[in-house]
């Protein structure tokens, strides 16, 4: 850890990046979730916008994931706001949402990344369009969804997703049961951004309102 915390005071001139930076290296240590810049490589980048962009890649060599990347600003609201978010995605853990595996510092970049593994398959929108679905399987997936969300709102303080839409469903692979996957549960507004206008259908009014 010491040497990223070195490399960040040489490499970065904007102080208060700097302070930002090593708190988020110490905050990620002290959890056990800070990624090393070897262990991981980004291949693709498969989305982009002005607060995040999303790479597919390989974790220690091995392990498909995709890469959530933000850039590090002087605004001490909204690095407030990522390190609470970090802290929130490294403590829960259920079967319908994809695993953390880490955070990583990229000082070359002035970004912090998320690590998340890879899901294969379509979300649910395009599930449900292109196949004919029986009913314990639309039972299925309605159970996931809504078992998901109950874990969510019962952490305490409870778990607002704020987002959930069909475009936010991944339907991972499978020979049996389809197993969904829930997106972007836990993030705050500084790594979502504001609702795509395809979402905000789905979001309460009072949220989009600024007054939640």
């Amino acid at each position: 850890m010491k040497a990223v915390l070195d490399k960040i005071s040489e490499s970065i001139l904007d102080r208060v990046v700097v302070d930002v930076m090593k708190d988020l290296v110490s905050q990620c240590h002290a959890e056990h979730y800070l990624v090393m810049a070897h262990e991981i490589q980004l291949d693709r980048c498969i989305r982009s916008s002005t607060m995040k962009k999303l790479y597919k890649g390989c974790f220690l060599a091995s392990m498909p994931c995709v890469v959530v990347m933000k850039p590090v600003t002087p605004d001490a609201l909204v690095e407030k706001s990522v390190k609470a978010c970090v802290s929130l995605l490294s403590r829960i853990r259920h079967p319908n949402l994809p695993l953390l595996y880490g955070v990583l510092i990229d000082v070359e970049h002035v970004s912090i990344g998320l690590i998340f593994e890879w899901i294969e398959g379509p979300n649910l929108k395009l599930f449900l369009v292109n196949k004919h679905i029986e009913d314990d399987i639309n039972r299925t997936i309605a159970m996931d969804i809504a078992g998901c969300m109950n874990y969510l709102h019962s952490q305490h303080p409870p778990i607002i997703h704020s987002g959930l839409c069909l475009t936010n469903i991944l339907v991972a692979d499978s020979k049996s049961l389809p197993k969904v996957k829930i997106l972007n549960a836990g993030f705050s507004p500084c790594f979502n951004g504001t609702p795509d206008e395809q979402d905000s259908m789905f979001i309460a009014p009072e949220v989009l309102s600024g007054a939640a």
